[in-house]
């Protein structure tokens, strides 16, 4: 129909891919999820990307991570599950949760608001450019404005699991955030992920999983951090 609008259509086209899939019909299914990728496409810049992730890496380099401060709160409430999307991050949280001492908090955005007011805090333009520049109460702050926050979701569970899988780019500030914490990495088949995000419809989020060439240099930027 033309009165479809093209976000009506980037549907359309994700439903039709998963039923040609569910259907064995892998070619049909691999057309339609190229179609309905091809109407969401966003624009992800690939340098700034780049710069980012060398950015994190020359940031948090051994150095720095062997004398920085660390939170004077070493809570070991805190669980951070990270990795690529589609990795099975949802399926880990779901087998800790059926442990009754054990939360499951969902995708919590709360790393990356800390991020944003320890950088309005100390001035600097963005992660990770402040975290050299932080005191020791600010960290101390940070950290327990997280934990405040674990509390009110539930006062009693010995562990709570935040499940952000781009967590893994704050890696360096949780250490330094929470050293009392746990961190597990879900991987999976580098293919097997990629293909998996390539055929989600993820809307708005996630603009470097709309272009196969850009999603594979994403995942390759994402084991060069890990």
């Amino acid at each position: 129909s033309p009165q479809l609008r093209t976000s009506e259509r980037a549907r359309l086209h994700f439903a039709l891919g998963l039923i040609h899939d569910r259907n064995r019909q892998y070619d049909e299914a691999f057309r339609c999820y190229s179609e309905g990728n091809a109407l969401r496409r966003l624009d992800f810049n690939r340098d700034a990307h780049r710069e980012y992730i060398d950015l994190i890496i020359n940031t948090f380099n051994s150095a720095f991570l062997s004398s920085a401060e660390r939170a004077r709160n070493a809570s070991e409430v805190p669980v951070f599950i990270v990795g690529m999307p589609r990795s099975g991050t949802s399926l880990t949280e779901q087998i800790l949760a059926s442990h009754p001492d054990i939360f499951g908090a969902g995708e919590l955005p709360n790393i990356i608001h800390i991020t944003e007011w320890l950088s309005k805090a100390t001035g600097q333009a963005g992660y990770p450019l402040f975290v050299p520049h932080l005191t020791q109460q600010q960290i101390d702050d940070a950290a327990q404005q997280y934990l405040d926050y674990l509390a009110t979701l539930t006062p009693y569970a010995a562990r709570v699991v935040d499940k952000m899988p781009g967590n893994f780019m704050h890696l360096g500030l949780i250490d330094l955030l929470f050293p009392g914490a746990r961190v597990i990495h879900c991987t999976r088949n580098p293919v097997d992920t990629c293909l998996s995000c390539y055929f989600q419809d993820f809307s708005r989020s996630h603009p470097y999983a709309f272009d196969q060439t850009i999603l594979g240099e994403f995942y390759k930027t994402y084991q060069v951090v890990m």
